[in-house]
């Protein structure tokens, strides 16, 4: 299985492996951010939000979500250009 994974990865193109990088970056990011935000939450006084204390980790969160997206459209346009 191992060699499956690693033999796809070395398929890829390098433009493709940043997009997934910075997407696995983003995901592991927005779960530690939504897991403390909720944990955080259950200590509160009720009507603090507690988003305020996290709003850089959002902020970071979604900043390489798009980045990532926008590097993936990159990867098809070098694709088709390598097809022609």
């Amino acid at each position: 299985m191992f060699k499956n994974i690693m033999n796809h990865w070395n398929q890829k193109t390098s433009i493709r492996k940043l997009s997934d990088v910075l997407f696995v970056v983003a995901i592991t990011t927005s779960l530690y951010t939504l897991i403390s935000t909720t944990l955080l939450r259950n200590s509160l006084p009720p009507g603090v939000c507690p988003i305020d204390n996290k709003s850089e980790l959002y902020y970071l969160s979604i900043t390489l979500l798009i980045a990532s997206f926008v590097i993936s459209l990159f990867d098809k346009k070098s694709s088709k250009k390598n097809e022609s």
